[in-house]
């Protein structure tokens, strides 16, 4: 931690000592239904987002609102990955070449400073499918690992016994409702202790953290479907991943 991130820590323990010094953002890539499996994209990427806090307050959404500014003349603009990938809607200013290799290489820059840490769970829904694990959600099975590898990375940094915020994207209310069920569940099979906290919101709020979630689900997707093939975002996000991406199903 940067001694700026630090002293501000300090300066505001009174109030909220019991908070970690981590904020997580989740966010998926693909569908979780094994129904209707895309032959082109048969896999489920859930992505966690940990971010130091003070960081992400005094550096990350400042350079982000910075980029809107710059290329939208505000910064009410949502960054989507599938809009960008298709220059649609607000990124239709992307079809100008010039622009858009601007623009990506301040994404770029972005993430390369960000201080996060990324840690991602892939689904491989074909061979899901073919195991006794096909009757668990993939996004309940994707959460698990999710939050397992979470325990250890705040246990790494002395953060276990403190409270870490969840943002998750709402799918809907039926939906939040089971996975906050699914959540509660895994915390008390994972610690007796619950040190974490599951908040659902939805991408309109214009969350920093949510939108960089979002980036960086697909790449890390199309690398497990095709790791051969050239995929310059996911070498930008590879740098930040926590550990090696855990692919799913776990054998049985």
């Amino acid at each position: 931690m940067r001694r700026g991130h630090k002293a501000q820590r300090d300066r505001v323990s009174g109030a909220m000592s019991e908070f970690s010094d981590y904020i997580v953002f989740v966010d998926e890539s693909g569908s979780p239904t094994l129904a209707h499996i895309d032959p082109n994209h048969p896999v489920f990427v859930l992505v966690f987002c940990v971010f130091n806090k003070w960081h992400y307050c005094d550096e990350l959404q400042p350079a982000v609102k910075r980029l809107k500014f710059e290329f939208f003349g505000h910064d009410m603009a949502v960054l989507h990955s599938h809009e960008i990938r298709k220059r649609g809607g607000e990124f239709a200013f992307l079809m100008n070449e010039q622009k858009r290799a601007a623009f990506l290489a301040r994404l770029d820059q972005i993430i390369l400073k960000a201080e996060v840490d990324v840690i991602a769970s892939v689904i491989n829904k074909v061979a899901l499918r073919d195991t006794k694990m096909a009757i668990y959600d993939p996004y309940h099975l994707a959460m698990g690992d999710g939050l397992t590898q979470l325990y250890k990375f705040l246990d790494q940094k002395g953060q276990g016994n403190s409270l870490t915020h969840i943002i998750a994207e709402s799918r809907g209310k039926a939906e939040d409702k089971d996975l906050m069920a699914a959540f509660d569940a895994y915390q008390a099979m994972l610690r007796a202790k619950r040190s974490l906290s599951l908040r659902f919101a939805e991408k309109k709020i214009n969350s920093a953290g949510l939108q960089l979630a979002d980036l960086f689900g697909h790449p890390i997707g199309r690398h497990a479907i095709k790791p051969l093939l050239p995929n310059h975002a996911f070498e930008i996000v590879r740098r930040k991943i926590f550990r090696e991406i855990n692919q799913l199903p776990f054998a049985e």
